[in-house]
């Protein structure tokens, strides 16, 4: 049985529903890029808030 080409299978406002939701998603990433950084550098220096917590 051949494979399925998905792209073509797919209804069109799916896939454009899609390229919408890859678009946003690309863009709040880079809207937010620099308080993710900023927590990533937080978190590094001094670890997560609830770490002493965690029981695994």
């Amino acid at each position: 049985m051949p494979e399925r080409n998905q792209t073509k299978d797919r209804d069109p406002k799916d896939a454009a529903d899609e390229a919408r939701r890859r678009k946003e998603a690309e863009r709040w990433k880079e809207e937010n890029a620099e308080a993710i950084r900023s927590y990533n550098e937080r978190v590094e220096r001094e670890g997560l808030i609830f770490a002493k917590y965690r029981r695994f």
